[in-house]
């Protein structure tokens, strides 16, 4: 596949900020999820899980029907998630990783058993994909799962598929719960900073366009962090942008 085909598979921002947008506004699950599956089809995901792990051959969140039906049985049946490293990742709490990367611990290990998860499911267009262990955002264990062929895995391109995961993971969850937000009180220099990292800016890049210095704009990440209760600013704007904030601070 050519390099430029590959870098479709990247989310644009504005992408993101209208998904964003619908999962503010989404009073069912069916709406967010055929936003989130429009998405990735146009961008190779074959395969795509947002939810819980503990019981794979059981309906515990979205996407499970998204898998290729023949692929979703051979798994189920072969009790693949028993020796799917991917899986076990994420069951372990790890953090995000490629299957590429759990697919070369396996080989160093020499665990036939894992690797033979990896060789079945490309026989089903499925080689390679993104997992997203959630932490902190609602009842553990839980993920975001990405899966094609031939994917689009540059680091902007992950970056945007964690971003979009865990944007979809807690939007799910809200609904599926009933829960309405309530939003922390935030400065206006909080909004900036909030603003601009949602836009992909680095500490130093938006103390530059607030003419402010990059450890300043880090403190104001730390205080935003601390507000929320996350540990990552990644964390932070997901929940900003459901709870209404990051719609506030874009409009500044």
């Amino acid at each position: 596949m050519a390099q430029n085909e590959l870098s479709a598979s990247r989310i644009e921002f504005p992408v993101l900020q209208s998904f964003s947008e619908q999962c503010l506004g989404a009073t069912t699950t069916l709406e967010i999820t055929r936003a989130l599956d429009a998405i990735l089809q146009a961008r190779g995901i074959k395969q795509w899980y947002v939810g819980n792990l503990g019981f794979v051959n059981e309906w515990r969140g979205f996407g499970f029907d998204e898998i290729p039906p023949a692929w979703r049985k051979r798994y189920v049946e072969a009790e693949h998630a028993r020796f799917d490293p991917v899986f076990q990742h994420a069951l372990n709490q790890g953090g995000k990783t490629t299957w590429a990367q759990c697919k070369l611990i396996a080989e160093h290990l020499g665990d036939k058993r894992a690797l033979q998860v990896f060789d079945e499911a490309a026989e089903y267009g499925i080689d390679s994909g993104l997992i997203l262990p959630i932490h902190g955002l609602g009842d553990l264990p839980a993920a975001v799962s990405f899966g094609g062929e031939d994917l689009d895995l540059t680091p902007d391109a992950q970056a945007s598929l964690y971003l979009i995961g865990a944007l979809a993971y807690e939007s799910l969850r809200r609904l599926v719960v009933g829960f309405k937000p309530i939003p922390p009180l935030l400065t206006e220099r909080e909004l900036e900073v909030l603003r601009w990292a949602a836009e992909g800016k680095s500490a130093v890049d938006t103390g530059a366009i607030m003419g402010i210095s990059a450890f300043t704009v880090q403190d104001h990440q730390k205080s935003l962090r601390t507000k929320y209760g996350c540990a990552k600013m990644t964390q932070v704007l997901v929940l900003a942008a459901l709870d209404g904030t990051l719609l506030i601070a874009r409009q500044m």
